[in-house]
């Protein structure tokens, strides 16, 4: 559990590496097993995400990785079996995990990851054993921004605009093109204060305009983010 950015799906295949992994200390990286996780083919080990299109996992998405819980691992010593962003899961989708969650076969983890405690079931959260990750402080991710090449001053600003998220502004840092998506959405953002309907509106198809040049669904979520945050700060100022 905790905001996006926190790295919750890199710790759930380093869990997944760890019990899979063949060298004596778990896990090493570099085995067969570690290396196919990393590459995403390890027969036994499915990250479930949001079906592209989709605004959630359906219980026609599980079923299928349902069923598979009953086999053994094919390879490896268990199967893992990773739900990314399983505040998505339909209340449908959800109670059909309920049995699998309550009574997983011995040699089956499953990993849900969510940023939203309350958009899983009650029935769901109680049988799974909570994580919580939480930012990180700002001089640590600072010195971690310039140990990967980031100016000091581009470090420091990073750090402190992506609020203790070390995947955020990793993201900004190796990728220039999601920095300058976060700069305009700002810019369009800080001109709508008073604005009428029509340049409202025109704003909005600016806004939409922005994520052409991106992945549609990483810079849509980043577009969302970043405006997320502006207003949460307005309130805060206020």
């Amino acid at each position: 559990l905790g905001d996006s950015g926190l790295g919750k799906s890199r710790t759930a295949l380093w869990l997944a590496s760890a019990l899979n992994c063949s060298a004596e200390e778990r896990p090493c990286g570099v085995c067969p097993s570690c290396l196919k996780i990393a590459h995403s083919n390890h027969p036994d080990v499915v990250v479930q995400e949001r079906p592209a299109g989709k605004t959630g996992i359906g219980v026609g998405d599980v079923r299928e990785q349902i069923a598979a819980t009953a086999y053994k691992p094919y390879e490896g010593r268990h199967r893992v079996w990773i739900v990314a962003e399983a505040e998505t899961l339909t209340e449908e989708a959800q109670n059909a995990l309920l049995k699998t969650l309550e009574e997983p076969p011995g040699s089956m983890v499953m990993v849900l990851i969510s940023s939203s405690e309350s958009a899983l079931l009650p029935t769901v959260s109680s049988r799974c054993r909570s994580v919580r990750f939480q930012s990180v402080p700002p001089e640590e991710l600072w010195r971690e921004l310039e140990e990967r090449g980031a100016e000091p001053e581009q470090a420091r600003t990073l750090a402190h605009l992506a609020r203790g998220r070390p995947g955020v502004a990793l993201g900004w840092l190796e990728n220039r093109a999601l920095w300058e998506l976060r700069c305009a959405t700002l810019d369009l953002l800080s001109g709508l204060h008073g604005a009428q309907l029509w340049p409202a509106l025109e704003t909005a198809a600016r806004l939409d305009k922005l994520r052409a040049g991106e992945e549609a669904r990483q810079s849509l979520a980043a577009v969302l983010d970043t405006c997320r945050l502006w207003y949460r700060d307005l309130l805060h100022l206020a």
